[in-house]
């Protein structure tokens, strides 16, 4: 929004100036613009602790917001900086100006702003105010003011879901998953072989052949999903990557066939802890990584203070096992990478390859009034399908194409260049880089504890600022966004954090 709203300011009959807009109306009552604003604030329901404001004009309305909820963050959206800099003339207006937890900025940075500082698992619901002349002299501003509000709503509603959904089960993994670390040798990696990533979209039964007729020159990396399907086809891998906490990840780990001793097992910190045990068990080596849940990172970093070594930080875009696995090809020094099976689609009418655990678990559960494809039909048509253009038998869906999307701003982001061949993606980088990538040397849970437990006991819950959060507070952020939402609203962060530090000592203890 680049043309200002305002054109001047009058005085009240009270003496307090009110912003004037371009036609002659003005922001905020002529009479007394404070018991205006306070008596909009008194109809408010509820106990609120997050506010995002449409309009500021002469900011009567969030001072009057700050006196009743003295601890809240506030957002507030004006027009245009060239808006925010003719209302800096007005006293009230500069006194929000100087609060830390009030963020102004203009409309068009609204969704921005509220995917930076909105955490529900913090500050629970979200208030949103509109001011009414605002609204009404306005109408361009408030129109992008609420498509910017749903852009970011649509994300943090989906990140949520995903943290309510796994903050336990992650935090469970993390914890079961460092009982089972144990230094590993230094380990090498042949980079000067081609690193093959096989993902396990349906178009990998297609490049087998090519796969088994170049297995030398090839350092095979297999996620989860693709390993049992290949290594049941005679293909051992070199490593196999997985970063699921999902029970069901487990199924991937059932086969030992064809599976060679020097097979490195590369496990998320939030992996299924199950599978974890299951290959620990078997001897073969296991390397941990994390791909960014804030808990693992902090675990890291006490780790690294510690004088043990760090987790090596693997990206995997929107969450995707593909990315992370070519993340970590590029890690360990590979510049010639071949992604096989990256799909990110389904191909004549297939979800994925041949031989994964999904065909067993189907299979077992079909019937004569519902078969194995009847199953993978639900899987299929689940979400509404999008037909690739001039590419007959192969559809996609939105949220296999925001896969696609984030791979590809990936390798943008790495300085990769690729090309497209029969389904494979030769992918090439010029990048030297070569990180350190070995295991840590030991980890004692109980000296983690008790530092946490520090942490958390120097965190002032009072004055919490959005830019400044504790990195303890993130490290339970998902776990206490289960307990947020299995709670009342009304209950703290500082009750958050405590019941999913009790949950830290429940695990612990019982490791």
């Amino acid at each position: 929004m680049n043309n200002s709203v305002y054109k001047t300011i009058l005085i009240s009959k009270n003496g307090f100036p009110v912003p004037v807009f371009s036609n002659g109306h003005t922001m905020h009552s002529r009479y007394d613009p404070v018991k205006e604003a306070e008596k909009t604030v008194s109809l408010l329901k509820g106990d609120c602790n997050f506010f995002l404001v449409a309009g500021i004009g002469g900011a009567y309305l969030i001072n009057a917001i700050r006196k009743i909820y003295p601890g809240s963050i506030i957002l507030a959206a004006e027009n245009s900086y060239e808006d925010i800099d003719f209302l800096k003339q007005i006293p009230s207006f500069l006194k929000i100006e100087n609060d830390k937890k009030i963020i102004i900025f203009p409309v068009d940075h609204t969704a921005q702003m509220l995917l930076h500082y909105y955490l529900p698992a913090i500050y629970g619901s979200l208030q949103i105010i509109e001011q009414t002349s605002w609204i009404i002299e306005n109408t361009p501003g408030i129109e992008e003011f609420r498509k910017e509000v749903a852009s970011a709503s649509k994300i943090i509603s989906a990140d949520f879901s995903v943290q309510v959904h796994f903050g336990k089960i992650w935090q469970r993994n993390i914890l079961s998953n460092l009982k089972e670390l144990y230094p590993l040798e230094k380990i090498s990696f042949p980079v000067n072989k081609t690193a093959l990533i096989a993902a396990a979209g349906p178009s990998l039964d297609s490049n087998i052949s090519y796969i088994i007729n170049n297995r030398d020159s090839l350092y095979i990396i297999a996620t989860d999903t693709s390993f049992s399907s290949l290594s049941k086809r005679g293909i051992s891998c070199d490593a196999v990557i997985s970063i699921d906490g999902q029970e069901i990840s487990h199924n991937h780990f059932f086969l030992y066939n064809n599976i060679s001793s020097n097979t490195l097992f590369i496990f998320d910190l939030c992996a299924n802890s199950s599978a974890v045990r299951t290959i620990h068990k078997k001897g073969f080596k296991i390397l941990f990584v994390h791909t960014g849940h804030p808990l693992a990172q902090y675990i890291s970093e006490y780790s690294k203070l510690s004088g043990n070594g760090s987790f090596l930080r693997l990206d995997s875009g929107t969450g995707t096992v593909t990315i992370a696995a070519t993340d970590f090809a590029v890690k360990a020094g590979f510049s010639h990478i071949i992604v096989a099976g990256a799909d990110f689609s389904y191909l004549h009418g297939k979800s994925y390859m041949k031989g994964t655990y999904l065909d067993i678990l189907y299979n077992k559960e079909s019937n004569r009034l519902c078969t194995g494809e009847t199953i993978f039909d639900k899987l299929f048509f689940r979400v509404p399908l999008i037909q690739y253009k001039n590419l007959r038998g192969r559809v996609t869906t939105q949220i296999l194409e925001s896969y696609n999307t984030s791979f590809k701003n990936w390798l943008t982001l790495n300085n990769m260049c690729m090309k497209e061949k029969k389904f494979l993606k030769f992918c090439h980088t010029d990048k030297k880089n070569k990180f350190l990538i070995s295991s840590m040397k030991t980890f004692d849970i109980n000296s983690f504890v008790r530092y946490m437990q520090a942490d958390i006991y120097n965190v002032d819950f009072t004055s919490l600022l959005p830019d400044t959060l504790p990195p303890v507070l993130l490290s339970m952020l998902p776990a206490a966004a289960y307990f947020r939402a299995n709670t009342a609203d009304k209950v703290s962060i500082k009750t958050l954090i405590n019941l999913a530090y009790s949950q830290i000592l429940r695990y612990t203890q019982s490791l």
